[in-house]
């Protein structure tokens, strides 16, 4: 186990810790919570139960600011607990759009994997230039590549890598982008995935429709892939 799993775990065990520790102290229950943050009650339960659940640093975020407390101790990065201030970086991050506040939590995500793999292995991955289009240009047909050995490094967060073509996940994800997924077929409605459709690989948002699972863009110049013959989730985008 590495260094960087054995702080996860400890991160993950004070954060349901202090959660449950915050809901005895208001006498909240956890589906109230979950009403207020506008997630299922599976979420908050899975907080509290699951230890290899990660806590998104956006619920994080917002559980702090809700019960007034720091989002660096409630998610066990530091022992001392403190107020929830808005001037910090949690400041800047209720500014955002929901594009950017996912953007900002997976770009957190990359830097704290690239500093473990630059302290474990001397270096780290560093993507090279890729174009930069409008969102409206980009029409071009999707594609993604499965890429592992033109990469230096892949996070320990991480299983494998994709990159993506096309713009159907812009601004989220840019055309050209290279991004980490956990190989995992288990994922929940909304998760950014890769996916395999009758034979070719894309990188959609998951969601559930009645029985049936919809592969949905991010630019509304794309339409959502609804009619495919097979379908199989290979893993959960996470940077």
């Amino acid at each position: 186990m590495t260094t960087l799993d054995t702080e996860r775990i400890l991160m993950n065990q004070k954060f349901r810790t202090r959660l449950r520790q915050l809901l005895d102290e208001t006498g909240q229950s956890q589906r109230s919570l979950a009403q207020t943050l506008g997630v299922s009650g599976s979420v908050i339960s899975k907080y509290l139960s699951d230890p290899n659940k990660d806590a998104l640093f956006h619920n994080v975020a917002r559980i702090a600011q809700h019960f007034d407390v720091s989002p660096e101790w409630l998610g066990g990065m530091t022992d001392e607990r403190t107020p929830f201030k808005q001037g910090d970086i949690t400041g800047i991050y209720f500014r955002l759009s929901s594009f950017g506040k996912e953007e900002l939590y997976h770009y957190g995500q990359y830097l704290l994997s690239r500093e473990a793999s630059v302290e474990e292995e001397g270096g780290g991955y560093s993507p090279g230039p890729r174009p930069r289009r409008p969102v409206a240009a980009s029409r071009e047909p999707e594609s993604v590549t499965v890429e592992s050995a033109a990469l230096k490094v892949i996070p320990k967060v991480a299983d494998f890598a994709v990159m993506v073509r096309g713009g159907a996940m812009e601004p989220l994800i840019r055309d050209g982008s290279v991004v980490f997924a956990k190989d995992q077929g288990s994922v929940e409605d909304g998760d950014i995935v890769v996916a395999e459709v009758d034979g070719k690989l894309s990188c959609r948002k998951y969601h559930v429709k009645g029985r049936r699972v919809e592969l949905h863009p991010v630019n509304p110049l794309f339409k959502p892939i609804t009619k495919y013959q097979s379908i199989k989730i290979l893993g959960k985008v996470i940077i």
